[in-house]
């Protein structure tokens, strides 16, 4: 049968079932209120959110557009001053080469001002004197050297404001790239959107990066750049002005300087000639007065002979009449009026030998007052020259480089005119002429020649004395032509360095040592009796006979040349002509041995070079001066440059020197041309000399006779 089939289970009442239907739908419908005002809000939130980020977004694009405004105009700023302190850099550095070039523009004045003083200082005897010139010349140096310390402070002074300067470029170009960086980086912030491929979540992106600064720190920082830039910048532009005016007014007391120093050096030049004509004046009428002296000393002379021969003519009638015999032996008038003209002629004897001893007296002071005018005259003439090349090298301040041509040229340049050979050089081309054309020594041909040379130019700055020589030599009455340079200077001779000048050609001729020093002594005689002049003319003739002998040591060289000289002044006419003059016995000798101890040491002061050997026109006083010029320059000079030769550095060091400087370098330059050669010789020195051509050609015909007697 069937049975109702009941599910086992809890069975709900009918209330419960419309209890629970009307709990779902107060359910439903508080849950669709509660997700109705959900969605309500979350629309809210989201219209407020999406207002919120745009607005902040908005704000934050507009501040960032704000930001790169603010350090854009800051890099604007900065790169005006960079380009204002880049101006004032290149400024300040053409500036300060400015006042480089000014610093060194200085040397050659002071150069100039030191070489007028070191020349001056060639000076001799009384013209060494504390003038006007060599205070301006000091007060120069001393303008100079004050022009150059103020120039070298601008100089440091603008070296330290480049080096601020550019420390302040430096600080500015740091911020400069800052900005640009942080530039370059807001504006890619500010390009960027949601859509922007290249944005995602970073770690940590609000902390706050170690360094960071405040707007007022990065605002002050800039400020302070751009300040200290104005400051340097105005501080190098007042530097600037500076510097300018430091140029100008060192120039301005230099050029001052330079025109009172040039005023005083021509103020004393026109000094020296002034009294260098007066003494020229006095020299002539001393000369006359000598001429005059010396005819009234042959007439006393001549007188005393007559009245010697007047007294001898009434002793012989006196003695003949004592031999009258007896009572005629008397003592009559005639024998009163001998002895009264005995007695007159005696005292009329003692009157003109009196007057005779006071006319030699009077005439032995002339003599030694002429040397003094004519040494005053050699010191005035050298003062003068060394004030004129002072005047000449001074050109070069006023003259452009470019432009200057000195006078006297350097060493290494020829000449602005032809340089013309003077009296010695004239007769030394005289002795070579007549030896080669009577082919010995022939003084009748060679006095001849010297007499007609002088007589076909006489502007070769013959002296008087020799000139009275030549005159007599050209005299028919002249018999013996050795006669008119004997009766010289009051039958003294002269003791001067021509006849040593010229001699080389002898040297150059004989080769036999002994036929040197005899046709030395014979060609010198010529013109020079005494013998201070001629053995002078026998030691340069010697020095120039070793010298071509090839190498020598300088001990062996001076030691022949004593052994020589020696033998040559131990004569009675040396020895005595030596103590005649005041030196001691064997002069040459002594200042050869002087020499020697010279070489020994390893410097030797210029003054006391001057003051053993002496600079001047007499043959002792510049002949061993010569072969020390030439035995010291076989070593190099620290104060000569190392590009000249030995020659040239014979030459220079007989310049620097002063005095007799033309024949002295003659001398030394015939010595150093013997044993160093031709080739030593600089072709522009050669080219530079009046008629080198011709004697090139004597000195060739020359040196083959010379073979010849090989």
């Amino acid at each position: 049968m069937a049975t109702l089939s009941v599910k086992p289970g809890q069975r709900f009442t009918v209330p419960d079932w419309h209890t629970n239907a009307n709990l779902i739908s107060t359910n439903a419908e508080r849950q669709r209120s509660a997700s109705h005002q959900i969605r309500q809000e979350a629309r809210t939130l989201r219209n407020e959110t999406n207002n919120q980020t745009q607005w902040d977004e908005h704000d934050n694009r507009t501040r960032l557009a704000e930001r790169i405004d603010s350090v854009n105009r800051w890099k604007e700023t900065l790169d005006k001053c960079l380009t204002d302190i880049d101006t004032e850099i290149d400024a300040l550095a053409k500036m300060k080469e400015a006042a480089e070039r000014a610093l060194q523009a200085k040397n050659l004045p002071l150069d100039v001002a030191i070489e007028c003083l070191t020349l001056r200082e060639s000076r001799r005897a009384i013209d060494v004197v504390k003038d006007p010139v060599e205070d301006e010349l000091h007060k120069e140096v001393e303008v100079i050297d004050g022009a150059k310390i103020d120039l070298q402070q601008k100089v440091s002074e603008a070296f330290e404001q480049l080096c601020l300067l550019q420390e302040a470029r430096q600080q500015l170009n740091f911020d400069h790239r800052g900005k640009m960086e942080a530039l370059e980086i807001d504006r890619v912030c500010s390009s960027l959107n949601v859509n922007s491929p290249n944005i995602s979540f970073k770690v940590n992106p609000t902390r706050v990066p170690i360094g960071s600064t405040t707007p007022e720190q990065w605002d002050q920082y800039s400020q302070y750049n751009k300040d200290r830039a104005e400051a340097e910048m105005k501080a190098s532009t007042e530097l600037r002005e500076a510097i300018a005016l430091t140029i100008a007014q060192t120039n301005n007391e230099l050029e001052a300087q330079r025109v009172a120093a040039e005023f005083a050096l021509r103020k004393r030049i026109r000094e020296f000639e002034k009294a260098y004509d007066e003494l020229k004046w006095q020299e002539k009428n001393t000369l006359e007065e000598i001429a005059e002296m010396e005819e009234d000393i042959r007439r006393l002379e001549e007188d005393l002979r007559k009245k010697m021969w007047d007294l001898k003519l009434a002793h012989t009638r006196l003695e003949t009449r004592t031999y009258r015999p007896n009572m005629e032996l008397c003592r009559d008038q005639v024998q009163y009026g001998l002895t009264d003209e005995v007695h007159q002629l005696e005292g009329t004897i003692a009157a003109l030998k009196q007057k005779l001893a006071q006319s030699q007296d009077a005439l032995d002071a002339l003599y030694k007052h002429l040397y003094r005018i004519q040494t005053d005259m050699s010191y005035k003439a050298n003062s003068l020259m060394l004030d004129n090349k002072c005047m000449d090298s001074r050109r070069k301040l006023t003259v452009p480089a470019e432009k200057f041509v000195p006078e006297v040229d350097t060493f290494n340049r020829t000449t602005n005119q032809t340089l013309c050979y003077t009296d010695d050089t004239a007769m030394a081309r005289c002795v070579v002429r007549s030896l080669l054309a009577k082919g010995e020594f022939d003084e009748v041909d060679m006095a001849r020649r010297f007499a007609e040379e002088h007589k076909k130019e006489p502007d070769r700055g013959y002296g008087m004395a020799v000139v009275k020589v030549f005159k007599k030599l050209l005299s028919p009455k002249c018999t013996d032509v050795f006669e008119p340079a004997r009766v010289q200077f009051n039958g003294k001779g002269s003791y001067g360095n021509g006849g040593a000048m010229r001699v080389a050609g002898v040297s150059l001729i004989y080769p036999d040592v002994q036929d040197v020093k005899k046709f030395a002594k014979l060609s010198a005689e010529l013109t020079h009796a005494n013998s201070l002049g001629y053995n002078g003319a026998i030691l340069q003739a010697l020095a120039v006979h070793l010298a071509l002998q090839g190498e020598l040591s300088r001990e062996s060289f001076l030691e022949q040349l004593i052994g020589h000289m020696e033998d040559v002044e131990a004569d009675d006419k040396s020895l005595a002509d030596a103590r005649a003059m005041g030196f001691e016995e064997l002069p040459f000798s002594r200042r050869l041995k002087k020499i020697k101890e010279f070489l020994e040491l390893s410097t030797v002061p210029k003054s006391d070079v001057l003051l053993e050997l002496g600079n001047g026109i007499a043959a002792l006083e510049s002949v061993p001066t010569a072969i020390y010029s030439f035995l010291r320059s076989m070593k190099s000079d620290p104060d000569i440059p190392d590009h000249y030769n030995n020659l040239q550095r014979v030459i220079i060091y007989c310049i620097s020197l002063g005095g007799d400087t033309d024949t002295i370098a003659t001398m030394a330059g015939a010595i150093a041309g013997a044993y160093y050669g031709e080739e030593h010789v600089p072709p522009c020195w050669e080219q530079s000399c009046e008629a080198f051509q011709e004697t090139e050609m004597l000195a060739n015909s020359l040196h083959e006779l010379y073979c010849q007697r090989l």
